[in-house]
């Protein structure tokens, strides 16, 4: 396996041509910390060791998202990059410098204007891109790369991203990443540890479109001492201080960051989703095993296609609805003149395979379905996920009607199977 180096806006050279600079950099890389790596021999995307933040969002549109498997050659697990598909993830640099990216990769059957940008930076800030994979270096081998990010300072919410752009007509140009290692000079002290709590939602009456809510970062913590300061963003900006702290928030999403700080200056951030919500309109937790209860405005019982089983596992309570092979799930709610209308649930997909598909459909006054969302093989972690979906540009003069068709190869022998839990139309 050749090895590679580069520094932002430098070619990149083969190690056994290197420059006499280029191997006195290598040679430093070599000797800087480990700050987070990560070479997804977890067979998933939430494996590595650390500084990393969350586990590594994968993401994309044409022909889905990153993937973890197998690339043959004795290479192990690799992610499996296509299309627009990207991976990014947090890794906490704050107070580190002389900091420095290195990974493997292979380019396949890459053509003229096919390219994955390797990019540093933040949300709030922007990325910058370090280096191009092309088509000059599509010849279907891993290489080394390692790349000199000592003009990056080191930040809390620093973020390494993949991002591919090929042809979404070709099925077969990808790049395969592995090995990624974040390496660096730590600062004095250890990091400390921000939590900001669960995610939360709050449920508004008829009136109001704002909710006082109270954050809680008392779980934070630092090895060596207390916590300096506690700083809540919102967008980049703060929008309260302190341990604890009262906020006002108003209807819809909230993607909340908690900034902690120590005497030494090392920071460290936890996110927190907190979602205002209109009241619940219709709700049902699929306690009872005959899919005819639930509370609010349901117009009747659910109907089914083939039957749809009722039992474990469940996010609530002791059962969910579980749906596999061909069939439906479907309920209407009288809601004549509703609006701020979401549709939230959770959902578990399982073992899915290419072709595995359950359609979630929706439908005001009888009129066309409208498709929200079609779970399938880039769903199927086997974990639990909430959904929420914001209809508040949908008119309701009478009604709305969800719908869950699936159509997999599940049946006695094959597990394909997505479960559905804790469903509600809220509204007001």
């Amino acid at each position: 396996m050749e090895k590679r180096i580069s520094s932002p806006g430098s070619r990149t050279f083969l190690l056994r041509t290197l420059c006499t600079t280029a191997a006195l950099s290598l040679a430093t890389f070599a000797h800087a910390d480990d700050l987070a790596s990560d070479g997804f021999d977890s067979g998933d995307l939430t494996g590595g060791s650390g500084r990393w933040g969350a586990d590594w969002e994968a993401a994309g549109t044409s022909g889905g998202t990153a993937l973890v498997g197998g690339a043959g050659g004795g290479q192990g697990q690799v992610t499996r990059l296509k299309n627009d598909a990207r991976l990014t993830r947090n890794v906490n640099t704050s107070g580190c410098t002389d900091l420095a990216l290195s990974f493997s990769a292979m380019v396949l059957n890459y053509e003229a204007g096919d390219e994955t940008y390797v990019q540093v930076g933040s949300d709030s800030t922007g990325y910058t891109t370090v280096h191009t994979l092309t088509a000059g270096d599509s010849d279907g081998a891993f290489h080394e790369y390692a790349i000199d990010l000592a003009d990056f300072g080191g930040a809390v919410d620093m973020k390494v991203r993949f991002l591919s752009q090929t042809d979404s007509g070709s099925g077969s140009d990808y790049c395969f990443v592995d090995d990624i290692v974040v390496s660096g000079t730590p600062g004095v002290g250890e990091i400390p540890v921000a939590a900001a709590g669960e995610d939360g939602n709050v449920y508004l009456g008829d009136e109001g479109d704002v909710a006082t809510v109270t954050l809680d970062g008392s779980g934070s913590s630092d090895s060596e001492g207390a916590i300096s300061t506690y700083s809540w963003m919102e967008d980049g900006s703060e929008i309260a201080a302190g341990e604890t702290a009262d906020v006002d928030l108003a209807l819809g999403h909230h993607e909340l960051t908690l900034v902690v700080t120590d005497a030494d200056g090392n920071q460290a951030l936890d996110d927190v989703t907190v979602t205002i919500n209109p009241g619940t309109l219709a709700g049902d937790s699929f306690e009872t095993a005959d899919l005819t209860h639930g509370w609010g405005s349901w117009a009747g019982p659910w109907s089914t296609l083939n039957g749809v089983k009722m039992g474990r596992p469940a996010i609530h309570g002791w059962r969910a609805a579980r749906m596999r092979g061909t069939n439906s799930l479907g309920r209407i709610a009288t809601v004549p003149g509703a609006r701020d209308v979401r549709l939230t649930f959770w959902a578990r997909v399982i073992s899915y395979e290419e072709g595995d598909v359950c359609n979630l459909k929706f439908r005001a006054d009888e009129g066309a379905y409208t498709t929200l969302h079609s779970f399938d093989i880039h769903n199927s972690d086997g974990a639990w996920h909430y959904y929420d979906f914001d209809l508040s540009d949908v008119e309701f003069a009478d009604g709305i009607e969800i719908l869950f068709a699936s159509m997999t190869e599940g049946d006695s022998t094959n597990p394909d199977m997505i479960v559905i839990d804790a469903v509600k139309i809220v509204g007001r």
